[in-house]
């Protein structure tokens, strides 16, 4: 599978509370095809979403305020992150498919900017 990048930056302000989120997993095209992030013919069932701070291996306790599986869509919330304030962090997806299959993947830059 290819690794599941974002390509647009979330960014978040000292007001931003609940910004909602939705980061669409797709499935590969055909049996031997390798342009999706999940198998051909599958589905995503569970994913768990981690945000920390760039640099960091701990992760960040405000900025993700909630996150959940809708079909192959990963919707999720983001606040400003109160505890470390301004600066760069990384969404981490860990997701299992309905066929078992599982893979981690770092996507989308939160970038956190007090303007």
């Amino acid at each position: 599978m290819p690794n599941f990048q974002g390509e647009v930056a979330i960014i978040v302000q000292p007001t931003t509370r609940k910004a909602p989120y939705t980061l669409r997993f797709t499935v590969c095209s055909s049996e031997g095809a390798n342009d999706g992030e999940l198998p051909y013919g599958d589905s995503l069932d569970s994913c768990t979403v981690k945000v920390y701070r760039d640099g960091s291996a701990t992760e960040d306790p405000d900025i993700l305020e909630s996150s959940a599986v809708d079909g192959n869509d990963v919707k999720i919330e983001v606040n400003w992150p109160t505890t470390n304030g301004a600066g760069r962090y990384k969404i981490t997806m860990s997701y299992t498919s309905a066929n078992g299959y599982t893979d981690e993947v770092d996507l989308k830059w939160i970038l956190a900017v007090d303007k």
